[in-house]
């Protein structure tokens, strides 16, 4: 016997109880062994089986910042709108200048020529 075992006497048997040979979790008594057990058994199930285990909150995550990164594209083309808007409702002359450039408008009197490049897209300025 080591010095690190322990004898316990009982009346039927001599029962040799040692500290270092036996692992942590079976020196538990079985009350805290089966709370031990459960926690880390709801830790794997939460980690890998659940609906929001963590690789869906990984993905969930990387989303969210691709989703960011177009909300500030967006409000950014929507302060572009607004600047459009407010230079068109300006004034009557803004109007028709607008629309002669944007919508190629023209009087009955005028020719419009449009510049394209070699995809044969008109070219805006």
């Amino acid at each position: 016997m080591h010095n690190d075992c322990v004898g316990l006497a009982s009346t039927s048997s001599y029962i040799v109880h040692c500290t270092s040979s036996i692992p942590y979790s079976m020196n538990l008594p079985r009350r805290h062994r089966f709370y031990w057990f459960t926690g880390l058994g709801f830790v794997a199930w939460m980690l890998f089986f659940d609906a929001n285990d963590l690789r869906s909150q990984l993905r969930n995550w990387w989303k969210l910042r691709e989703l960011e990164g177009e909300k500030t594209f967006y409000q950014e083309q929507i302060e572009a709108v607004k600047a459009e808007r407010h230079e068109v409702l300006g004034s009557q002359r803004l109007r028709i200048k607008y629309a002669r450039e944007k919508y190629l408008m023209k009087k009955r009197t005028e020719d419009v020529y449009v510049l394209v490049d070699e995809a044969g897209k008109p070219i805006e300025k």
